[in-house]
């Protein structure tokens, strides 16, 4: 990431590690006041083009830990809404992919928290 003024300059590339080739990459100029929405964006080119490489097991397992950081997102809220609203992010990602241990903690946790 570089600055320039008001302005950022991204260059975000998926690598596969194992033949050291890119996967995908793409470079985002953007104001500094819209991070936010920069960070958003990059997240979902990267989980659009990481989906259409991906099998369908990888593709679960993706599908499960967005939900979980959309989960993670409401919950740190703090907000009853926001923990309802968490709760549900977490089952659904425990539905997708019951393998993954931090979705079940964080569920469990913000259940008890009702």
């Amino acid at each position: 990431m570089r600055r320039h003024g008001d302005t950022i300059s991204i260059q975000a590339d998926l690598i596969d590690l194992e033949s050291v080739s890119q996967i995908w990459g793409q470079h985002y100029d953007r104001r500094l006041a819209d991070i936010l929405l920069v960070q958003e964006e990059i997240s979902r080119d990267i989980f659009e083009n990481l989906r259409l490489k991906l099998n369908v097991e990888e593709q679960k397992k993706l599908e499960a830990y967005r939900l979980y950081l959309k989960g993670r997102n409401a919950w740190n809220k703090r907000t009853p809404e926001g923990l309802e609203q968490g709760i549900d992010y977490f089952q659904q990602a425990i539905n997708t992919d019951s393998n993954y241990a931090p979705r079940t903690r964080d569920w469990l946790t913000a259940t008890t928290c009702r």
